[in-house]
């Protein structure tokens, strides 16, 4: 979806990915804050990477990611 022309959501699409993805992250760039600022809040430009997931029979069963300290438990 388009916000604006030229500009997206962070919505993450990639058709490659068959089984879905194993990891996202969404972040701003080092020069997202003076693009930000010099539009006043209008732009705010992010960085998308992922890695697909392997499928599942072909990757077996996954250990648990060890929880930041940083984060609560669910």
């Amino acid at each position: 979806m388009s916000l604006v022309a030229g500009l997206t959501t962070s919505n993450v699409v990639a058709p490659e990915c068959q089984h879905g993805f194993s990891r996202v992250d969404v972040y701003w760039p080092w020069w997202s804050p003076v693009v930000y600022a010099a539009t006043f809040g209008i732009v705010a430009p992010l960085r998308t990477e992922y890695v697909c997931a392997e499928a599942a029979a072909a990757a077996g069963p996954v250990p648990p990611e060890p929880v930041p300290s940083s984060h609560s438990p669910l």
